[in-house]
């Protein structure tokens, strides 16, 4: 198999029982910060991941549910100050882009 190709692949490529974070589906993204939101908030995210995976049947990698919450600017309970500080300066960034596009 070409290198290049299986890298277009991610099916052929896996190994284990769980899809990569590109495959899955918008949905079961949603579902898990809907079972977060509702049930799990005060769990660390890797606590929240492994949960999931017993009860739920979710299965996913678990730096994924991190990249997920990241995205949607919540960190980890454990998070490093710098981590937070990293996502308070984006909120502000986003915030000033928000106001100058509402100016113009």
């Amino acid at each position: 198999m070409n290198l290049s190709q299986s890298c277009y692949n991610p099916i052929e490529v896996m190994k284990c029982d769980r899809l990569p974070a590109l495959c899955i589906d918008e949905k079961t993204k949603q579902q898990v910060f809907a079972l977060f939101k509702e049930k799990y908030c005060e769990a660390k995210l890797t606590h929240c991941r492994e949960i999931l995976n017993e009860h739920h049947q979710i299965h996913f990698h678990p730096g994924t549910i991190l990249l997920w919450f990241l995205q949607l600017n919540i960190p980890s309970i454990k998070a490093r100050k710098a981590t937070r500080r990293k996502l308070i300066q984006n909120l502000k960034i986003q915030q000033a882009e928000t106001t100058t596009q509402k100016n113009s």
